[in-house]
């Protein structure tokens, strides 16, 4: 076997990604993974790609973070024909609700904020919160923001 041109050291999200495309450009690579495939910090996302959580603000880095949202239908999809895997990629969200004014306030301007990133951002009234789970009942409204996870 010849030696790769590429090691890659974590066999997780990340490092798999990283050695799935630059397979696919040619490279012979190698991943060491000190123990199971994803089992580490992968693992410990619960399958969860919600980049939203960590890049709340605009800039560079959000729109990198929602870049690479928008890019994960179409891998999940590559995967599954490569390899008759389903990932069992699940396009979902996260609801975010207001109980006080100030919470309210904070919902608003954060909405205004992310609607400008042509993404799919919602507001939600008291009343769509409090039908959607009645754990969210009573609120002031709310916002959803997208979530994809994988199995």
């Amino acid at each position: 076997m010849p030696s790769p041109d590429v090691a890659i050291v974590g066999g997780g999200v990340i490092g798999c990604s990283i050695a799935y495309h630059l397979a696919g450009a040619g490279a012979r690579v190698a991943v060491f993974e000190r123990s199971e495939v994803g089992g580490e910090a992968s693992g410990a996302a619960a399958g969860m790609l919600a980049p939203l959580a960590d890049a709340s603000e605009g800039g560079p880095f959000f729109d990198l973070c929602l870049a690479s949202l928008r890019l994960f239908p179409a891998l999940a999809e590559a995967l599954r024909e490569e390899t008759g895997i389903d990932i069992e990629y699940l396009p979902s969200g996260i609801l975010r609700v207001a109980t006080t004014e100030a919470e309210e306030a904070q919902l608003r301007a954060a909405l205004g904020r992310e609607t400008q990133s042509a993404w799919t951002w919602s507001g939600w009234t008291p009343r769509r919160c409090a039908a959607w789970s009645r754990a969210c009942a009573p609120t002031r409204g709310g916002r959803s923001t997208p979530l994809r996870s994988i199995r």
